[in-house]
C-alpha cells in the first residue's frame, strides 16, 4: 500500500499525539506543532509523495535526489515528505511518519541552529514516545545491531522522563540529557557522515 496524504494527516490528527510533549533544547515538540504540520499539509507548502522503502521514510528540507530500490536516482523538490512503502498502517508506521513530521516541523519553524543530530534525537524521542503510549510504556527491545541500540536507549530516555504518560508532559531535556544520544545515532551506518557540528539544514517552508 503506498501512503499517501491522507494517511499522514490522519496521523497528525491521532488523539495519542497528545502524548508527545517535551523540550529539546529550544524545541518544542507537541501536538500543536504537528497541527502546524498538518496545515503545512492541506496548504500544499509541504508536498507528500510515496516511498518504495517498507522501512524507511525521509523528509527533504531542500531540493535532492533519492535511489529508489531499483536504483534509479529520481529527483525529489524541497518541503517533501517521502513515506514509507507500508501494506498496513499499524502503530508503529504512525510512528515513523510522526518521525519524518518532527523533521517537518523542525523546518517549518526554520530552527536554523539546531544541528541534523539533534533533529534526529528529538524525531526518535517523538517516535519511540508514540510507541510507548500506544504500547502502554513498553520499551523497544534491545538487539545486536547499532540501530537496536540506539532505540533502546532512546527508550530508557522516554521511560526517565516519563514522556509517554501525562506526568513528564513539558518535560525539558538539557544537552547533558541527550548529548550520549547523538552518539548513539551517530554510531548507527545511515547517520555516520553527519557531521557532530552539522546544522539541520531548517530553511522554512
Amino acid at each position: 500500500m503506498a501512503l499517501r496524504t491522507e494517511h499522514v494527516l490522519k496521523t497528525l490528527q491521532d488523539a495519542r499525539l497528545a502524548n508527545v510533549d517535551f523540550w529539546l533544547g529550544g524545541l518544542h515538540i507537541h501536538f500543536g506543532a504537528y497541527k502546524e504540520v498538518a496545515d503545512a499539509i492541506v496548504a500544499n507548502r509541504i508536498h507528500v509523495i510515496p516511498g518504495d522503502n517498507p522501512e524507511w521514510a525521509s523528509y527533504y528540507s531542500s531540493a535532492g535526489t533519492r535511489k529508489l530500490k531499483n536504483g534509479t536516482l529520481v529527483d525529489v523538490r524541497a518541503n517533501t515528505l517521502v513515506t514509507q512503502d507500508a501494506t498496513i498502517l499499524d502503530d508503529s508506521g504512525r510512528a515513523l511518519l510522526i518521525h519524518e513530521c518532527t523533521h517537518a516541523y523542525v523546518d517549518l519553524s526554520r530552527a536554523v541552529v539546531t544541528t541534523s543530530l539533534s533533529d534526529e534525537v528529538a524525531a526518535y524521542i517523538a517516535q519511540v514516545t508514540f510507541e510507548m503510549a500506544a504500547a502502554k510504556g513498553q520499551k523497544p527491545t534491545r538487539d545486536g545491531t547499532r540501530f537496536g541500540r540506539m532505540y533502546h536507549g532512546i527508550g530508557d530516555i522516554v521511560r526517565k522522563f516519563r514522556l509517554n504518560d501525562r506526568a513528564g508532559h513539558g518535560a525539558t531535556l538539557q544537552f547533558r540529557d541527550y548529548a550520549h544520544l547523538r552518539a548513539l545515532v551517530h554510531h548507527v551506518k545511515e547517520y555516520h557522515d553527519i557531521g557532530w557540528h552539522q546544522l539541520s539544514g531548517a530553511n522554512g517552508v
